[in-house]
Formats: structure tokens, sequence, C-alpha cells
């Protein structure tokens, strides 16, 4: 079975600082998964680059058996979700708003 996600060698840099080198995993649909870690280790922006609002330097990115660059947006929403910690601004915003 292959995994919902699939990380291989990926690296991030912000500017010239590297946060993310050399990172391969999975996370197979149906586990639940933990990423634990300081403040500042990567988790954040692992997480941010698997929705695609980080790009990679290197390596790459599965969904589903895919390379995630391969889906179009809607297509990519259709199948992740993600919702920031801190999302822009909401004021006045109803959930199903803010969902869209």
């Amino acid at each position: 079975m292959s995994a919902f996600f699939e990380v291989r060698d990926l690296a991030v840099h912000i500017g010239s600082t590297a946060i993310l080198h050399n990172i391969s995993l999975a996370f197979n649909e149906g586990q639940v998964t933990a990423l634990l870690g300081h403040n500042g280790s990567g988790k954040s922006t692992l997480l941010k680059t698997l929705a695609r609002q980080i790009p990679a330097c290197a390596g790459e990115v599965r969904l589903e058996g895919k390379t995630a660059k391969s889906l179009g947006a809607r297509a990519f929403a259709r199948i992740v979700g993600y919702l920031p910690q801190h999302p822009p601004g909401t004021d006045g915003l109803t959930v199903r708003e803010l969902i869209a």
C-alpha cells in the first residue's frame, strides 16, 4: 500500500537559511501521526510544505502516489485541507466562508 503523503529527500530554505534538509518520511492513510520537536525545529515548515504553502528547494512530495506538483490547485484542494494556526484576517467571515 502506498503512503497518503510521502516525502523524499526534502529540503526547504527560507532565504539563505536551511530549515529542512534531506527529510524522507511517509504518512499512511488511517494512521495518526504526531510531529514532535523543539520550537524552530521545522514542524510547521514541513506542514506548510505538504500543504503547498511553501515551496521545496529539493526533493519530492507525493500525494496518493502522484507528485504534488502534478496536481492542479483544485484537484489538490479536493484532497488536502489546510487551516493555519493563525489564519489571515477572518473578522466578519462565517465558518462556511472561512473553510471555502
